[in-house]
C-alpha cells in the first residue's frame, strides 16, 4: 500500500513537471522587446562642460555662463541601426555685467539651433544601445552690449552652419519610452565670436545631453 502510495505521488508530480516547465520556460515573458520602426518624438536637456565665455578682464565684473540648455524635436527610425531626427535646440545664454557706480556695462549671447542628425546604432548589449551620429544645420547667435552713457551700445544677429557629432548610449525603458544620454559637441565654425577681445572665429560647446524618445508610430 504505501509502495503505491509513493508511486501514485511519483507518476503526479512527473505529469506537473511539463506544466510549471513550460511555463518557466514560456517565450513571451522573456522575449526581447520589439524592434521598432516608425516616427518618434523628443525632448533633451543639455549641459555644457566647455563653452565660449567673455574674457574681458575688467575688475568685479559679473560673468554669469548658461550652461544649461535644452531642446525637442521628431524623428524616424527607419530600421534597428538607422535613425534620423530634426531638433530646434537653446544652446544656452552668457551674460556680463559691469558696474562701477558713474558708468555701466552689460552684454548677452546667446544661441540656438536648428539641426538635422543621422546616428548609427550599433548594436545591443544588455539592454543598451550604443550609437554614433553626425548633423548638421543651422545656429541664431545674438551677441548685445547696453551701457549707462549709451556710446558702446549695439546688437549682432548672426545666422551661419553649424554642426554636432554625438556619441552616447539609449535604453528602452517599454515599448514606447527610451532613455538616451551622451557627449556632443556642437560647433559654429565661421561665426564671428564677440566674446573674445581678439573677435576670433568659431564658437564650441561640449556638452552632455540626456533625454527622452517617445514612439508615435
Amino acid at each position: 500500500m504505501i509502495a503505491r502510495n509513493i508511486m501514485s505521488s511519483v507518476l503526479l508530480a512527473m505529469m506537473c513537471v511539463p506544466s510549471f516547465a513550460g511555463d518557466a520556460l514560456d517565450p513571451s515573458e522573456d522575449a526581447p522587446v520589439k524592434p521598432f520602426t516608425g516616427i518618434y518624438v523628443r525632448a533633451d536637456a543639455l549641459y555644457s562642460l566647455s563653452m565660449p565665455t567673455f574674457t574681458f578682464d575688467l575688475a568685479d565684473a559679473d560673468v554669469s555662463e548658461g550652461k544649461f540648455g535644452g531642446g525637442i524635436g521628431i524623428g524616424y527610425q527607419f530600421n534597428d541601426w538607422l535613425r534620423a531626427d530634426l531638433t530646434g535646440n537653446y544652446i544656452g545664454k552668457s551674460s556680463y555685467d559691469l558696474d562701477i557706480g558713474f558708468a555701466s556695462i552689460s552684454a548677452e549671447h546667446q544661441v540656438l539651433s536648428g539641426m538635422l542628425t543621422g546616428y548609427a546604432e550599433l548594436g545591443h548589449i544588455a539592454g543598451f544601445t550604443p550609437y554614433l551620429g553626425f548633423g548638421a544645420g543651422v545656429a541664431r547667435i545674438t551677441d548685445s552690449t547696453t551701457t549707462s552713457f549709451g556710446a558702446g551700445d549695439f546688437e549682432l544677429k548672426q545666422t551661419d552652419f553649424a554642426y554636432n557629432i554625438v556619441g552616447g548610449a539609449s535604453y528602452r525603458l517599454n515599448d514606447k519610452v527610451t532613455l538616451d544620454a551622451g557627449y556632443q559637441f556642437f560647433a559654429v565654425p565661421s561665426a564671428l565670436n564677440v566674446l573674445d577681445e581678439e573677435f576670433s572665429h568659431g564658437i564650441e560647446h561640449h556638452q552632455v545631453k540626456v533625454g527622452l524618445r517617445y514612439n508615435l508610430w
